[in-house]
């Protein structure tokens, strides 16, 4: 699912600016990153920086500019290991965060490929909050940025006094509507403690409070330390948080996000003492889609609550999306665990589609917690998971779960190893369900799945789902038009839908099984033009191994756009495309693909 986190997507996009953009070199030009902001034109110019250490906590300023290693103009990852931004030595120790966006920036506000360590917070008062220390290596305040290319590790936010939030980076966009785009960046390695009575912690790697767009990063071995004997500590990796009364919109797709730990020594009564190991969506919505959630770790008292060791959600609308996400291996490691995998709570009502839930483990609730609103569950694969009790799915309060087209198998648990039912209502169709439950087309088979969850051909799940259903006039689930993957569902040429995260590679008809369906490509690819040198016409193929909105361009040595040969959805498949470049001049051109998370260019040569 996941290539290298950085790429050089924003190479060719530069070229372009760059000849248009007054550019200031650090530290040829300028001696410090600071020392260019305050001379760069606001909307304007670009700020390259060498490779090097620079002990600086560095202030945009309110500017729209553009800050960048070498890597911005070379693509080579190695300027982001090499130019490194260390806030270690702030001028005052209440403004330890290593880089500020704190004066109204948006997007248009960029740092790209830095190695940005050190930080220790800042206190900032939010309106009718009390103090807190947030943002160890970036902190946005009212105020938006496009943070892409980075090393946001090793930044420590600790406070005997107050709620700490965003070991990595805080956004807290209290009274705007910023967005904040954090993308192709691993935040890693950063760290909240909290030592105060009646003090919070939130957000190990980031807090995010606002609109925001996550995009394939990786968030990995960042950690909450949470010492307050009755508060709460919330998601090791990531926190996605708004107002009930103000929700914001949030994005979370294609990351990485694994390895993080929440430890709370709360006594807090009648509530979670830690939760959301991997990640918490609090109140906002939006989509969480083709994540990988894995190994992280809940600590609480071993009489006190943690719930949600993968995922927690909370106040969630139904418009909030959880889809080809893999939650697997997360753990409640100590207390009275709550949803190894995934807790949604407190009336939230998302619909969760095409996921895989495997081997997570809690006292209750080894896959799922279910705990008030109505939520869809259609064409997921919970799998293998382990609860003391109600190893595939907890379900409590007043919730309705719809269960449709999904497979609960191999689930483990001293009672209720599929299903435990304490209240509320589950009303299933179509699914192959351990040990059976009461609905329509259930039934109570191996799965037959493989070591990468397809089908085998001789599972009794293919061919044994539904493209729709109604459960009694309340609600009509339909089936996903693609599966975990994005390979379209059913198959163009089968019409019967499979039941499971993904779509079998056989056929079957009303009488059984039958032929395999056309191999798809196990990889995205893009091959070398032929003939190259060509005149005036050349060859460019590519594969795709599941369906992509796929772009092809081909640019000049500017990173000018010289056409567009592909801009469209595509289905899993090889391709090939003929380009006539008949009125071009000789020269090297270069042709880039990208397809999902996959990007990748190469040359050829029109020979005259």
């Amino acid at each position: 699912m996941f290539r290298s986190i950085f790429t050089i997507g924003f190479v060719l996009l530069l070229w372009a600016a760059q000849l248009q953009a007054d550019r200031l070199f650090v530290p040829t030009d300028f001696p410090t990153i600071q020392d260019a902001i305050n001379a760069a034109n606001d909307g304007h110019d670009q700020i390259f920086v060498a490779d090097g250490t620079y002990y600086e906590n560095i202030n945009f300023k309110g500017k729209a500019i553009y800050i960048g290693s070498l890597f911005s103009t070379t693509g080579d990852t190695i300027h982001i290991n090499n130019t490194v931004i260390n806030g270690s030595k702030p001028v005052n120790p209440d403004s330890g965060s290593v880089v500020f966006f704190i004066s109204g920036e948006d997007t248009t506000s960029v740092i790209c490929g830095f190695t940005i360590t050190g930080g220790t917070g800042t206190i900032v008062t939010a309106p009718g909050e009390p103090p807190a220390r947030v943002g160890g290596g970036i902190f946005c305040y009212n105020s938006g940025a496009r943070i892409i290319n980075n090393k946001i590790i090793e930044n420590t936010v600790n406070s005997p006094d107050n709620d700490v939030l965003g070991g990595g980076l805080a956004a807290l966009p209290i009274t705007s509507t910023a967005h904040v785009i954090l993308q192709d960046n691993q935040i890693s390695n950063n760290t909240l403690t909290v030592t105060a009575d009646s003090k919070d912690a939130l957000g190990g790697g980031v807090e995010l409070m606002g609109n925001g767009m996550i995009v394939n990063n990786l968030i990995s071995y960042n950690s909450i330390v949470h010492n307050a004997t009755n508060r709460q500590a919330f998601s090791g990796g990531l926190d996605c948080f708004s107002l009930s009364t103000d929700r914001r919109k949030v994005i979370v797709e294609s990351n990485k996000i694994t390895h993080n730990s929440v430890n709370s020594k709360s006594n807090i009564e009648n509530n979670l003492s830690a939760s959301g190991g991997g990640i918490s969506i609090d109140g906002s919505y939006g989509s969480f889609v083709k994540n990988e959630v894995s190994y992280n770790e809940l600590w609480a008292n071993s009489d006190k609550g943690a719930g949600g060791a993968g995922i927690f959600i909370n106040h969630a609308p139904d418009s909030l999306i959880i889809e080809g996400n893999i939650i697997r291996k997360n753990a409640i490691k100590q207390g009275n665990g709550f949803a190894g995998g995934v807790l949604i709570a407190r009336n939230s009502s998302p619909r969760v589609i095409n996921n895989i839930i495997e081997g997570n483990s809690a006292t209750f609730g080894g896959g799922f917690i279910i705990s008030g609103g109505a939520v869809q569950l259609i064409n997921n694969t919970v799998i293998n998971n382990q609860a003391t009790s109600g190893g595939g799915i907890n379900v409590r309060g007043t919730s309705t779960i719809y269960l449709m087209n999904s497979i609960l198998w191999g689930n483990q648990a001293s009672t209720y190893a599929g299903i435990q039912l304490e209240d509320g209502t589950v009303q299933a169709a179509y699914c192959d369900i351990q040990g059976g439950w009461s609905g329509t087309a259930i039934i109570k088979d191996d799965p037959q799945l493989s070591d990468s969850f397809t089908l085998l051909d001789s599972s009794p799940c293919i061919g044994r789902g539904i493209a729709s259903f109604d459960f009694g006039g309340v609600i009509a689930c339909n089936c996903p038009p693609t599966d975990y993957n994005g390979n379209q569902r059913p198959n163009p040429v089968d019409e019967f839908v499979d039941i499971g995260a993904l779509e079998s590679e056989f056929l079957k008809t009303g009488d059984g099984v039958e032929e395999k369906r056309e191999l798809i490509p196990a990889n995205f690819t893009l091959e070398q033009n032929y003939p190259n040198p060509f005149n005036p016409s050349t060859t460019i193929e590519f594969a795709l191994s599941k369906s992509s909105f796929v772009t092809l361009n081909v640019y000049n040595l500017l990173g000018e756009a010289v056409v567009t040969l592909i801009a469209e959805k595509r289905s899993a498949g090889d391709y090939k495309v003929n380009w006539d470049a008949s009125g071009l001049t000789s020269g090297v051109y270069l042709y880039r693909l990208e397809a999902g998370n996959f990007v990748q260019g190469k040359k050829l040569i029109l020979m005259r």
